[in-house]
């Protein structure tokens, strides 16, 4: 506590001085040579459209001035011509000059009155009336009665009268007992227009609950009914309404603040460091750091850091830090790190690092991370990384999860997750360890470890049980492929064409078998192979089941050639044969036949026989698979047989 106090005290002793507002950063183009310094001060507010109050006894020995400023702010101008004994205070579009006190001066007064309506007489309520320099203020009540006490320090009261439905009023009254009787004018009322948009403004920080609960009802009549903004290099304050700024703070624009525990203010242009709450109604800029939040309700451009939230309800450009949630009600133009979560109700350029979860409404682009989820709603480029879920509308870049990606348009880049991925149409890459999904036309390549479903790809599909498409101009790589049509080649246990396919049914014979049957899928460049065959020409017991892929080149109209590779278990004989009895074969054939119909198929097959069938007494091979043999050899335990045989067949 003893280094809050301390930090105090510097600020306060450092940046007492009055910011430069709007008013006195005007700029100025006035020559006057020799004249009265009020003539040259009513030449002066003309020219920067503004108004001077004082007490005119204050220049009564002035002597004539000379003043020359080109395109100089009304600050370097006043410096130029005021006597170094009158200091000035900014009070809306009024400058107000008030004499320095010779000595100080520890007095208070009483300063009271009534404030009345010009046009009808009756009285005004919730008028705000502060004395500039003291910033002690009143708000009048039903009768229209004010009343405060006002320390002494200068040799003029400037005392203004303020309400968002008046015209700001602004008295000099020299510092003693005051009952004063004003009457005020009525703002001019607006000439209806019609034919335009009406953009709804988003609601003020007095509209949360949290704000309401932390300000006091007196700071907060101020703020809604007075309309100026009063400027400070420093404040400090203990508690809204409890500091240098009084119960002005919703009205102050400060440089500098220190809030021990809660700050109110209009906002902040350098920086700001609260024990718990910092709450600015407007802008905020440079650094702004709250022990558990701060609540912004203008455009932020600074370091936000927090021990529990910033809530801002419009832009932000910077970064923000915040031990639990970060929430923007407008766009977001650089980084958020929250402890929980990160939330923006408009488009994002940036950074969202969050330990659950990401939220941008609009459009995104620059990256999230989070441990659980990410959701931009629009179109998002860059990177998207969670532990559990991604989604988005159009992406372009990256999205990694652990459960889930979902792109609700198109993802132009590469989708990564665990379980899976589904976009309407992506462009480069899905990758998943069990299912990619894409219900539009698509180009690139799916990896899923168990199923890619694509309506129409331009591209690859590689999986470990299924592909599934509607079109395919390019390669299915699968346990089973199926396709409407293809262009390209499917390869796997089991591929189904529907549209440009083949599904042939063949009755064939052989050397080995007397009949067999078989079935092909897939494409004619590439299909896979399905054979039963029983029976022997030498009346022996024989069994086959065989599996393979093959080829088909056209060679006329009618003419063509398969080349078929098969792997045949063949069981001699009627008990089961548990050792090794494979034969693998070649098949040259040539076949003629109409595209659609009868076809007669007949080549040259080179088998290569593998059989570890023996007699456990003799140690002899009991098998006589082969017709007659061109080589023959045992490796280990194996038998080897080659020889040349050949296959007849009828295909439908």
């Amino acid at each position: 506590m003893l280094r809050y106090i301390l930090l105090f005290i510097f600020c306060y002793v450092t940046f007492t001085a009055l910011a430069q507002d709007d008013l006195l950063r005007r700029r100025v183009s006035v020559n006057i040579n020799d004249q009265p310094l009020e003539s040259t001060l009513m030449a002066l507010s003309n020219n920067a459209n503004f108004t001077f109050s004082y007490d005119a006894t204050i220049f009564n020995e002035t002597p004539a001035v000379t003043l020359s400023a080109e395109d100089e702010s009304v600050k370097q101008a006043l410096e130029q011509i005021l006597p170094k004994n009158v200091a000035y205070k900014v009070s809306g579009n009024h400058l107000i000059l008030l004499r320095k006190l010779q000595e100080p001066q520890n007095e208070k007064f009483t300063v009271s009155g009534n404030v009345f309506d010009a046009n009808t007489g009756k009285p005004l309520t919730n008028v705000m009336v502060y004395e500039v320099s003291s910033l002690v203020s009143s708000m009048t009540d039903a009768s229209g009665a004010f009343k405060m006490s006002v320390p002494v320090q200068y040799d003029q009261f400037g005392i203004s009268f303020n309400q968002n439905t008046i015209r700001d009023t602004v008295i000099v009254i020299p510092p003693k007992d005051h009952h004063l009787s004003i009457s005020l004018s009525p703002m001019k009322a607006a000439r209806p227009v019609e034919n335009i948009d009406i953009v709804a403004a988003k609601p003020a920080v007095e509209s949360l609950n949290l704000v309401q609960k932390l300000v006091s009802d007196e700071s907060l009549v101020r703020t809604k009914n007075a309309d100026i903004v009063l400027h400070k290099k420093a404040q400090i304050s203990v508690w809204p309404s409890v500091g240098t700024n009084l119960k002005m703070g919703g009205l102050m624009q400060n440089s500098y603040s220190l809030n021990l525990f809660i700050g109110y203010a209009n906002g902040v242009d350098a920086f700001e460091l609260g024990g718990l709450f910092n709450i600015n109604r407007k802008h905020v800029n440079g650094v702004q750091i709250g022990g558990l939040g701060n609540i912004t309700g203008g455009e932020t451009q600074a370091v936000q850091i927090s021990g529990v939230f910033n809530h801002n309800k419009a832009a932000v450009h910077g970064f923000q830090l915040g031990g639990v949630y970060n929430f923007v009600a407008d766009s977001l133009t650089g980084v958020q790190i929250g402890g929980v979560s990160n939330n923006v109700l408009d488009q994002m350029n940036g950074w969202q690092i969050s330990g659950v979860s990401n939220l941008v409404t609009h459009r995104g682009k620059g990256g999230q991370i989070s441990g659980v989820s990410n959701f931009v709603k629009e179109e998002m480029s860059g990177i998207q990384i969670s532990g559990v879920l991604n989604r988005g509308k159009d992406i372009e870049g990256l999205q990694l999860s652990g459960v889930a990606n979902w792109a609700k348009g198109e993802i132009s880049g590469v989708q990564i997750t665990g379980v899976l991925n589904v976009a309407e149409s992506f462009k480069t890459c899905q990758i998943s360890t069990v299912a990619n999904w894409a219900s539009e036309p698509s180009s690139g390549m799916q990896i899923g470890a168990v199923l890619n479903y694509a309506q129409d790809i331009k591209g690859v599909q590689v999986a470990s049980v299924l592909n599934v498409a509607r079109n395919v101009q390019g390669a299915q790589i699968g346990l089973i492929n199926i396709a409407d049509s293809t262009s390209g080649v499917p390869i796997g246990l089991v591929s189904i064409v529907k549209k440009g396919g083949i599904r042939p049914f063949e009755v064939f014979t052989n050397e080995i078998t007397a009949f067999n049957i078989g079935f092909r899928t897939g494409v004619r460049k590439f299909y896979n192979i399905f054979t039963a065959g029983y029976g022997s020409f030498t009346g022996d017991t024989r069994w086959t089941m065989g599996y393979g892929m093959g080829t088909e080149r056209k060679i006329s109209e009618k003419a063509f050639v398969n080349i078929d590779y098969t792997s045949n278990w063949v069981n001699e004989g009627k008990d089961f044969i548990e050792d090794l009895s494979i034969l693998n074969r070649l098949d040259v054939t040539f076949g003629y036949g109409k595209l659609k119909g009868l076809k007669i198929i007949a080549g040259p097959s080179f088998n290569l026989w593998l059989s570890e069938n023996k007699d456990p007494e003799s140690g002899q091979f009991l098998t006589n698979l082969a017709p007659y043999t061109i080589t023959e050899s045992v490796k280990s335990t194996t038998l080897m047989q080659f020889w040349i045989g050949g296959k007849l067949a009828v295909r439908l």
